[in-house]
C-alpha cells in the first residue's frame, strides 16, 4: 500500500495541465478534477502502522531473518518519507499554479525551502534554556558510556551532547539537531522512573532520530506546510472576483488541511523508523516494548493495561503525530 496513492498521477496531471489552454473542454475539466481528487485524498491515504504490520506478518510467514526484516522496513519507510515530501511539494506547486500558472508554481516551490541550519544551533538552543543542565562524563559516567556505545553501534561520528531537565517530573526525552550537531535531552522523571535498560532503549530511539536526520526532514515538511498555507491564501485572493470560476478553486480551501495530515503522517513514519533502528542498536525488543508501555502508562495515567484508552478510529489515527503505542509495541515485537 503506497503512502501517497496517486502521487505519480498527480505529477503527470500537473505537467499536462500546464500545457493545456482550453479550460472549457470537458476532457480538460475531467483531468483537472481527477488531479484535484488525487491531491485531496493524499491526506487520507497517509501511511499508518497497521500497513507496515501487514508487511511484517508477511515477512514472518516467509521466515525472513529479523535483520533482513528490519532492513526491508527501513527501505520501505525511507521511500514513504520521500513520497510524503514529494506530495507536499506537488500540493504547493498546484496551489501556486492555480493562482499564477507555471510561473506561480515555480515561485511557490523555489521560495519555500528553509535555509541550512547554522552550525551548532542545537547545542546553542539548549544552552539558552535555563531549565536544562548539560551533563559531562564526570557528572554521569555510566550514561555517557552507554551513549558512546550506542553511537558506535549506530556509526554516528559525533556523539550528541547530553542534557537533563532537573525540574521536569514527567517522563520524556527528545533529540535536536543533525548527525554532526545533535543534543539528546532527558527529563529527571524519566531517569528516575525507568530502569537502566529502559533508559538505554529510549536513548537508542533518540539517537536513531539523529542518525536518520529526522529533524531536517521534519523542518523541510514544516516549511512546505507553511508555504502551502501562504500560497492557498494568495491563490484565493487572486481568484476572488474572477469572471470565470476556476475548476480547482475549491482546492486552496482544502490544501492546508491536507498538508497538515501529510506532516502528521511523516512524523508517524519517522517514529516507526526510529523504533526499528533502536531495535537494531540494542537488540532487545522486550525492553524497548516495555519502555514504550511504561511511557504510555505514565502519560495516560493508567495503572493496568497500558492501552486501555487507545483509540482505534481512523480519524484519530490520522490526527496523531506518533503511532498509537499499542501499534508501536506490536510492530517492535514483529521485527524482533
Amino acid at each position: 500500500m503506497s503512502c501517497l496513492r496517486g502521487t505519480d498521477s498527480t505529477a503527470a496531471g500537473i505537467w499536462a495541465a500546464e500545457h493545456r489552454s482550453n479550460w472549457s473542454s470537458s476532457r480538460s475539466d475531467h483531468g483537472l478534477s481527477k488531479l484535484a481528487y488525487h491531491a485531496a485524498v493524499a491526506g487520507q491515504a497517509v501511511f499508518t502502522s497497521q500497513d507496515l504490520r501487514d508487511h511484517c506478518a508477511a515477512w514472518i510467514d516467509a521466515e525472513l531473518p529479523a535483520g533482513v526484516r528490519r532492513q526491508l522496513h527501513r527501505t520501505i519507510n525511507e521511500g514513504r518519507s520521500g513520497r510524503v515530501l514529494a506530495g507536499l511539494t506537488l500540493l504547493l506547486a498546484l496551489c501556486g499554479w492555480i493562482g499564477g500558472g507555471e510561473e506561480g508554481a515555480r515561485r511557490a516551490v523555489v521560495g519555500c525551502l528553509p535555509a541550512p541550519a547554522a552550525a551548532g544551533g542545537a547545542r546553542r538552543s539548549m544552552r539558552q534554556r535555563p531549565d536544562a543542565r548539560g551533563l559531562t562524563p564526570l557528572d554521569a559516567p555510566e550514561l555517557y558510556a552507554l551513549v558512546s556505545f550506542i553511537c558506535q553501534r549506530a556509526g554516528l561520528r559525533h556523539m550528541p551532547d547530553l542534557y537533563v531537565l532537573d525540574a521536569e517530573e514527567g517522563m520524556n526525552a527528545f533529540a535536536l539537531g543533525t548527525p554532526d550537531d545533535a543534543v539528546v535531552t532527558l527529563t529527571a522523571g524519566l531517569l528516575r522512573g525507568m530502569s537502566p535498560a529502559e533508559v538505554a532503549a529510549i536513548l537508542a530511539h533518540e539517537i536513531a532520530h539523529v542518525c536518520n536526520d529526522d529533524a531536517s526532514k521534519m523542518a523541510v515538511a514544516a516549511s512546505l506546510q507553511r508555504a502551502i498555507q501562504v500560497a492557498s491564501v494568495m491563490t484565493l485572493a487572486s481568484l476572488h472576483g474572477a469572471r470565470r470560476a476556476h475548476p480547482l478553486a475549491w482546492l486552496p480551501y482544502s490544501a492546508p488541511a491536507i498538508a497538515e495530515l501529510l506532516c502528521l503522517g511523516l512524523s508517524r513514519i519517522r517514529e516507526l523508523a526510529a523504533d526499528a533502528f533502536a531495535l537494531e542498536l540494542i537488540g532487545d525488543a522486550h525492553t524497548l516494548a516495555g519502555a514504550l508501555e511504561k511511557l504510555e502508562r505514565h502519560h495516560t495515567g493508567t495503572k493496568g493495561a497500558p492501552f486501555a484508552h487507545a483509540s482505534d478510529t481512523a480519524l484519530a489515527t490520522y490526527l496523531l503525530s506518533h503511532p498509537a503505542t499499542e501499534q508501536r509495541v506490536g510492530f517492535v515485537r514483529d521485527l524482533a
